[in-house]
């Protein structure tokens, strides 16, 4: 039986607010060919963002197709033998406004085992003509490493581990505090044992560790307001699955526990049954889940049906209900919230749609659609920017219960040297004014490299409209450039603008009025692989 083991990602989503490479660590999962283990995954907005900033250079649009500029070696495991490999990758890089960023990674390979280890760190100190001494400063620097060890051929173990610290300047908009620090720590651990080729056993261990604290301003009074938050969670699982080629399923056995210090949490435990399978027949798969969760005395039953068709098109269709443990490692990430949501169960009836279908040879169409609504009284928790705390100058959260839509489409036209991408997300249901989500937004990408790949460039713009503008600010587009050129195999250089109205109007972008987001910037990158 074919393995189809990989890592679902799970905690760090960092600076969701501010313009910041996204450093996520991932949990480690096992995965039976043919099943997708995403039950409790919500395809509805992410609450944390203010607005879409782009994760690395370019905007993040949908697309099937690989990156037309390949930065560095894909190094992946699988069931054969890894050859003895060594790769490094470096990518150095510094601009205007005081800004620098090191991003380095080494991958090595042996005999049965594969090891990565990865160090990023990313500082900007003073926003355009604004100083650092008083409060515009942001940093992040994280390390991560991960793994696999093939014990033997049916036995093997893969780790995944990380540790992020970052810093956000408050711009002297709070009465008591100068910055928010956030500390986040997570450990991965996958046992799989293929028992034949019909069965295996698998187990998994997650825990995220994480500590929030802010620096007061000197001249503040003395408060008893707690600002030293801790939380930790343990989540171990265990599961037995079965793949006859047709037939998949798996059922599987969890536990979660939540606890802090400083919030409003208390323990939190919650346990979970799952049963999953599906069949295929040709170019079509079906498939259902049933599962129980029991959290705070009481019992939730989730569940799911839907089906998959793949031939030339490819759509998705599934419904149920679904409940999963609010994630306050991604929202404290927020750095203008005060950090003490609780942990609850969030739990909602839904509907999705997942529709891609190609035009021709030359362009490809993808369609999704979310539908949610609450239920069991688990609302979803989500930030709020009307809720300001005048001691502390952040804001809060609330609950929210309405019936959610929400689609994504993307366009994707592909050429030899080139491509074209249009995305378009919206909100179509009960946008409240203070969420800080705007109900439109749209991105076009346009990318070129000759076949040499030895040169090439980018152009993208970004632009929401609609929603609470003094939350979100102006709707001035977000438009950037990159263009790259490789002096040898081993060495690239590149120069990158962002924002570039906002860069050469000298202006700035704002947040609920008074925050000042870094927008704005050139820089110059080098990297380097061996």
């Amino acid at each position: 039986m074919k393995r189809n083991i990989f890592f679902i990602l799970s905690i760090f989503l960092l600076f969701p607010l501010f313009s910041q490479e996204i450093i996520e660590l991932q949990d480690v999962t096992t995965t039976v060919t043919g099943a997708e283990q995403n039950l409790e995954e919500s395809s509805l907005p992410d609450f944390t963002e203010i607005l879409p900033i782009p994760e690395e250079m370019l905007p993040q649009l949908e697309t099937n197709l690989p990156e037309i500029e390949l930065e560095k070696e894909q190094i992946t495991s699988s069931e054969e033998n890894f050859d003895d490999y060594t790769y490094f990758e470096g990518n150095i890089g510094a601009g205007y406004p005081s800004l620098f960023i090191g991003d380095f990674m080494l991958s090595r390979s042996e005999k049965n085992n594969y090891y990565n280890f990865g160090f990023f760190h990313e500082t900007e100190n003073g926003y355009g003509i604004q100083e650092s001494n008083k409060g515009f400063f942001d940093n992040l620097t994280s390390v991560n490493v991960d793994g696999t060890i093939n014990f033997t051929p049916n036995f093997n173990l893969d780790f995944v581990g990380s540790y992020e610290n970052t810093q956000f300047g408050l711009q002297s908009l709070s009465p008591i505090f100068y910055s928010t620090n956030l500390q986040q720590s997570a450990l991965g651990l996958n046992l799989e044992f293929i028992c034949n080729d019909y069965i295996q056993l698998y187990a998994d261990l997650n825990s995220v560790f994480s500590s929030w604290y802010a620096s007061y301003v000197p001249t503040s009074e003395s408060t008893d307001l707690l600002t030293n938050l801790w939380r930790l969670n343990v989540s171990p699982r265990l599961g037995l699955a079965g793949n006859s080629g047709i037939f998949t399923c798996f059922f599987e056995g969890g536990y979660d526990l939540n606890t802090s210090k400083g919030t409003l949490d208390s323990i939190l435990h919650r346990g979970e049954l799952l049963y999953y399978m599906d069949f295929r027949f040709g170019d079509f798969l079906l498939k259902t889940d049933v599962g129980l969760v029991f959290v705070d005395k009481n019992i939730i039953p989730p569940f799911s049906v839907g089906f998959e068709f793949s031939r030339n098109i490819e759509l998705s269709m599934e419904g149920g209900l679904r409940s999963s443990v609010l994630d306050v490692f991604n929202l404290e990430k927020n750095p203008i919230m005060f950090n003490n949501v609780k942990s609850e169960e969030q739990t909602q009836w839904f509907a999705t749609l997942d529709f891609m279908f190609p035009i021709g040879s030359f362009c490809e169409n993808n369609l999704k659609a979310d539908f949610a609504l609450s239920s069991f009284d688990n609302n979803l928790i989500v930030p709020d920017y009307s809720l300001l705390d005048e001691k502390t100058g952040l804001y809060g959260f609330s609950e929210f219960s309405k019936p959610l839509l929400t689609t994504e489409y993307s366009l994707l036209f592909y050429f030899e040297k080139s491509q074209l991408n249009f995305s378009w997300n919206a909100w179509w249901l009960n946008l409240p004014e203070n969420f800080g989500i705007a109900p439109h937004e749209v991105s076009l990408l346009y990318s070129f490299v000759p076949t040499k790949n030895n040169w090439g460039f980018s152009l993208w713009a970004t632009m929401n409209f609609g929603g609470n503008r003094e939350i979100l600010g102006d709707i001035i587009p977000d438009t950037g450039l990159s263009f790259f050129i490789r002096s040898a195999k081993s060495f690239k250089f590149t120069l990158e603008v962002n924002d570039m109205i906002k860069l050469f109007s000298g202006t700035e972008r704002t947040l609920c009025e008074s925050y000042i987001k870094n927008s704005g910037s050139a820089s110059i990158f080098v990297s380097f692989y061996l």
